[in-house]
């Protein structure tokens, strides 16, 4: 056997599963959580606010909704810096529309749909 072929045998019967093993417990950390939705008033400071798993930005009155959900692997957003949201685990920014600024994400953030009933604004949080 070459080494080329040893390798190729090694990555195959050792390293692959776990690959595919990590890959599924990702997904299902993203589909477990169970809410379908945020409820929130409608009396939010302008900026970006922190919510769970949700990012509220409001900006001359427009609130929109992203998932916190860094589109690099799925760490949580938690953080601004210089008027940038900031994952904690690699470094990626996004700007106040979910826009990637910085890897490494190049994906922009998951914007989520909102609703307003009775002076609160609800956030549907299902299929992140």
């Amino acid at each position: 056997m070459s080494r080329k072929d040893f390798l190729r045998f090694v990555w195959i019967a050792v390293v692959a599963p776990f690959v595919f093993i990590w890959g599924m417990s990702v997904k299902r950390f993203r589909e477990s959580d169970g809410k379908s939705e945020l409820r929130i008033s409608s009396m939010i400071p302008d900026g970006i606010s922190f919510y769970d798993e949700v990012i509220i930005s409001k900006r001359d009155g427009e609130v929109k909704a992203f998932s916190a959900h860094c589109t690099h692997l799925g760490c949580i957003i938690n953080e601004i810096r210089d008027g940038e949201m900031v994952c904690p685990c690699h470094g990626s920014r996004f700007d106040t529309d979910g826009k990637p600024i910085n890897g490494p994400a190049v994906e922009r953030l998951r914007q989520l749909n909102i609703n307003k009933e009775n002076g609160e604004i609800v956030i549907a949080i299902n299929g992140r």
